[in-house]
């Protein structure tokens, strides 16, 4: 694909092919993140993103911190007379991926693959964190009155819902379960209340 305004652009040859990828400092850049195909990174973008793990943040970010800041160096070329650097935009790249790292906690461990390629790239591995469950204490209410409880849950869309009475000293009343069906979720929530 060609650019429209070609009085923009470094050479009046360059495309973004030639830009991102096959440029001598594109060509550096993308080397010493893995050499990966480009195309391929944001193929797999949607489903890797999926898994939740530390490898797969990493090298789905990546794959556009390189691209934006590729962009940002052709464009600093341009309008400020800078050179674009391979090393530069790689310093900016692994900045980012280090405050991505500290402040992304991953739901799934990476793999012992993974894990080698991380260390590679010079950012710390993150242990995946056990998620603490909250005790919750039932709230008696005044006396003289009872007290509801409900509760419901969602699934694809299919939806039931549950409660239960109780009276000032907690004993039980009455209970209900009840199976909705497939309903929007905004009526799911309207008839829990």
């Amino acid at each position: 694909m060609k650019w429209g305004l070609r009085t923009y652009l470094l050479a009046a040859e360059e495309d973004t092919q030639h830009l991102f990828l096959t440029s001598e400092c594109a060509r550096a850049v993308w080397k010493r993140f893995g050499d990966s195909s480009v195309l391929q990174m944001v193929q797999l973008w949607s489903p890797l993103v999926q898994k939740f793990t530390q490898f797969t943040t990493v090298r789905t970010s990546t794959c556009f911190l390189v691209l934006h800041e590729i962009w940002k160096g052709r464009c600093r070329t341009v309008f400020e007379g800078k050179r674009m650097s391979a090393r530069s935009i790689i310093s900016k790249v692994k900045y980012h991926l280090q405050l991505l790292d500290f402040n992304y906690q991953p739901k799934k461990k990476s793999s012992y693959r993974e894990v080698t390629i991380i260390e590679r790239l010079g950012l710390a591995v993150t242990d995946v964190r056990a998620r603490l469950g909250i005790w919750c204490k039932r709230k008696q209410p005044e006396a003289g009155y009872y007290k509801l409880n409900v509760d419901g849950s969602s699934k694809d869309g299919i939806c039931s819902g549950c409660g239960v009475i109780r009276d000032d000293t907690g004993w039980f009343i009455a209970a209900f379960s009840t199976y909705y069906g497939l309903v929007p979720i905004i009526k799911e929530n309207l008839w829990l209340w």
